[in-house]
């Protein structure tokens, strides 16, 4: 009986990894225009057929020409994050703030899953504020608290106040409102860079502090381990 259990549980590991795989493999793959041009034009339908104000801030005449722009952009195969960067700013022109796309996202194993639990990725420790054009430290759940106060310059080498426009265009507050979008990046930054660039174990972040530029790598590293409380209590007793 044990044997057929393990037999059963192994089969669902290679079922699930087999699923993990060709999820993987489905959105780094290119694909082709064709079926691109119809995956469009099939949202595009959806969004006239069950949207009741879906030119309220826009023309029809605008974004039909909007999405035949779209579609002749797209001129050879592309993946998945390249398809979502393209589509997401045409479907914000709608503005309306409970329309919207989302990038697909790598998927992970269980035993990948286990591993990345005990890890945490120091990046994620940075809270973010967009003013005047950049993006600043607003504040950092670790230790270094010297980082709180600075703008950041560059990540991996790419102006952060440029990636901050172009994630503010793949999404849309309603109607003209435009308060929304600094506030919203602000807040979701490390969410918009990792559905921009994928998993990542390491990122170069350039700082201004004053007049002086710096750098410093955040990196995937073990969480510190809890201590056991009871084993502490007969520690000391």
């Amino acid at each position: 009986m044990k044997k057929v259990f393990l037999l059963f549980v192994l089969l669902l590991l290679f079922a699930s990894c087999k699923s993990v795989a060709k999820h993987n493999e489905q959105i780094t793959k290119l694909h082709a225009v064709e079926e691109l041009h119809k995956d469009i034009n099939k949202l595009y339908k959806k969004l006239q057929r069950h949207h009741p104000k879906l030119y309220q801030y826009i023309s029809k005449e605008k974004l039909d020409f909007k999405f035949d722009s779209l579609k002749k952009s797209i001129n050879e195969p592309i993946d998945s994050r390249t398809f979502y960067k393209k589509l997401a700013p045409v479907v914000a022109l709608v503005k309306q703030g409970h329309i919207s796309v989302s990038s697909v996202s790598k998927r992970f194993t269980k035993k990948e899953r286990k591993k990345l639990k005990k890890e945490k990725f120091e990046f994620y420790n940075l809270e973010f504020q967009y003013l005047e054009s950049k993006l600043w430290v607003k504040g950092f759940k670790g230790k270094d608290s010297s980082l709180v106060g600075n703008e950041i310059v560059s990540i991996n080498g790419e102006s952060a106040s440029k990636l901050v426009e172009t994630y503010k265009t793949r999404f849309a507050s309603d109607g003209f409102n435009t308060t929304l979008h600094n506030r919203y990046v602000s807040k979701g930054f490390s969410v918009f860079y990792y559905r921009d660039k994928g998993f990542v174990d390491s990122l170069k972040v350039t700082f201004k502090s004053k007049d002086s530029l710096y750098s410093k790598i955040f990196k995937r590293i073990k969480k510190e381990e809890k201590k056991d409380k009871n084993k502490k209590k007969s520690d000391t007793t």
